[in-house]
C-alpha cells in the first residue's frame, strides 16, 4: 500500500456529466430500500447521546458520551470496548475510534491522557500506546496490520497540525511513527479547533480516499499508486488559501459563512462510499456520486415537514450509519435505531 508524497502525486480530472446538480423530488430516485435495525437496551447497554454509528465486520459499532458499544448486525448486544476511569485500560472520554479488520483490533484515542489504546476483537485490553498532544487525531482509518490514515483538524493557537493527513504505523514495542501525506494549511483558525470536512477518510474499491479541506480534490492511497489525486472539475469558485489566510481569525466562524453568502465554495465537506460508489458532499448544498471513471452532481430533496435539505450524512451509509434516537420525559433513551441506504445501480447514467 503507497501513500505518495505532494511531489509525486498527479491528478485524474473527472467532469460530472451535468452542467448543474440534477434535482430530485424523491429520495426512492436515488435509493432502492434503507435497512433500519433497532439496538438491544439492556443493564450492561444503557446509551446516552449517540454520536457515531458504524458496521465493520459484520458488527455495529456505536459511540456515544459514555464509551463504545458493539452489536451483532441484527443490533443484539455484544460488549463495551473500555470504559471510562484512569486504569491502564481506560479512557478519558473518545475523541476517535477505530476497529482494524486486517489486525482484528479496536483503537481508541483518548481525549483526555492523548493515550491510544489498543483491544482485542472481543474488548480485551492489549497495550497503549503515548501520542504527543500535536498528534491528537480527529479521524482514522486502517489501510494495514500496522498503519492506520489519520486525519487532523486545521492547525490552530493549541495545536499546530503540520498535516491534514498522516499514515500512523506502529513499529517495535511502543514506538509511533507518523509520515505526513496530505499537508495542512498555512492557515490557522486561532485558538477555536475547526475541519470543514466533517467525514473526511473513505475506502473504495481496494483504494482508500482522503478529501483535501477547502478544495475539490481527493488524495488515493492505493497498491498500485495509480494516479494520485482525483480532482473533480467543477465550477463552483472555491475559497483559497491566501483568502484563508487574509480571515480574521478570532472570527474564523463568521469569515467563513460571509465567504459563502458571497458564493464561494468550501469544495468537500463530507466524504463517503460503499461498493457501488464514492459520495462527496460539495460545500454543504449537493452531492457528487463518482465511480471514479464518471460523475454526477444531484441535489438532494427539501424534507417539508422538517424544512431542511437532506445532507449526505443523513443518507446513511455502513461506514457511518444514520441514527434514529427518542428520549423519554426522564432523558433515557429509548428505542435506539441505526440505518443505511441500499442505493441504486446505474445513477451515473440515469436521468
Amino acid at each position: 500500500m503507497s501513500c505518495s508524497t505532494p511531489a509525486e502525486k498527479q491528478a485524474s480530472l473527472i467532469v460530472p456529466s451535468d452542467a448543474e446538480p440534477r434535482v430530485l423530488s424523491d429520495l426512492s430516485e436515488l435509493i432502492d430500500s434503507m435497512t433500519y435495525i433497532p439496538l438491544e437496551i439492556n443493564d450492561d447497554c444503557v446509551l446516552g447521546h449517540v454520536q457515531t454509528a458504524r458496521m465493520c465486520d459484520d458488527r455495529i459499532l456505536v459511540k456515544d458520551d459514555k464509551g463504545l458499544f458493539v452489536f451483532n448486525r441484527d443490533g443484539k448486544f455484544l460488549f463495551q470496548v473500555g470504559r471510562n476511569g484512569r486504569g491502564p485500560s481506560e479512557h478519558l472520554g473518545i475523541q476517535t475510534f477505530y476497529y482494524n479488520e486486517f489486525s482484528k483490533e479496536f483503537g481508541i484515542l483518548s481525549s483526555g491522557s492523548t493515550a491510544l489504546l489498543i483491544y482485542d476483537d472481543i474488548g480485551t485490553f492489549k497495550r497503549s500506546y503515548k501520542l504527543d498532544y500535536v498528534e491528537m487525531f480527529s479521524y482514522a482509518m486502517p489501510i494495514s496490520e500496522s498503519s492506520v490514515l489519520v486525519a487532523y483538524s486545521l492547525r490552530n493557537e493549541y495545536r499546530p497540525f503540520k498535516s491534514q493527513v498522516s499514515v500512523m504505523t506502529f513499529g517495535e514495542g511502543d514506538t509511533v511513527l507518523f509520515q505526513e501525506w496530505v499537508p495542512n494549511l498555512a492557515v490557522s483558525t486561532g485558538y477555536y479547533e475547526y475541519s470543514p470536512l466533517r467525514s473526511p477518510l473513505a475506502e473504495y474499491d481496494g483504494r482508500f480516499y482522503a478529501a483535501s479541506p477547502f478544495s475539490n480534490d481527493l488524495w488515493i492511497c492505493s497498491p498500485d499508486n495509480e494516479p494520485d489525486m482525483l480532482r473533480f472539475g467543477l465550477t463552483d469558485k472555491l475559497i483559497g488559501e491566501k483568502m484563508l489566510e487574509d480571515a480574521d481569525i478570532h472570527d474564523f466562524w463568521g469569515w467563513l459563512q460571509s465567504a459563502r453568502s458571497g458564493g464561494m465554495s468550501a469544495g468537500i465537506t463530507a466524504l463517503f462510499a460503499d461498493e457501488k460508489y464514492i459520495y462527496a458532499e460539495i460545500n454543504n448544498e449537493y452531492i457528487l456520486i463518482t465511480d471514479t471513471k464518471d460523475a454526477v452532481t444531484i441535489a438532494l430533496p427539501l424534507i417539508q415537514d422538517k424544512n431542511y435539505y437532506m445532507s449526505l450524512g443523513g443518507l446513511g451509509f455502513k461506514s457511518s450509519m444514520g441514527v434514529i434516537t427518542d428520549f423519554n420525559e426522564d432523558g433515557i433513551l429509548k428505542n435506539p435505531t441505526v440505518y443505511y441506504s441500499d442505493f441504486k445501480e446505474g445513477i451515473l447514467t440515469s436521468k
